[in-house]
């Protein structure tokens, strides 16, 4: 059994596949940062909800490296899929731009 969410991914699903589970940790982390740098513009519910998911997608991202749990698009991803959802749309809403 692999210990890695990456090298998993990699094993089971081969490149592409492994691609498209890097490409979403790497979209969260786009959005987040540009959120982030932005944060001014945010207030009230919303900016606790984005320091929330940047928590969340934080533990989620370091939690790949010694567990395969993420690479398995099982309990993690139905807790990262509305953490991506909110983050774009937040995206949009303040910055104006979709992030594809």
């Amino acid at each position: 059994h692999i210990h890695n969410s990456y090298i998993y991914s990699m094993l089971q699903t081969g490149v592409i596949g492994s691609l498209a589970f890097v490409a979403g940790l790497i979209l969260a982390w786009v959005l987040l940062i540009r959120l982030l740098l932005n944060i001014r513009k945010i207030v009230g519910l919303e900016r606790a909800i984005l320091i929330s998911a940047a928590g969340l997608a934080a533990f989620f991202s370091v939690r790949t490296i010694p567990e395969s749990t993420g690479a398995f698009f099982g309990i993690d991803w139905l807790i990262l899929a509305p953490i991506l959802l909110y983050l774009q749309l937040l995206h949009q809403k303040h910055l104006g731009r979709t992030v594809q």
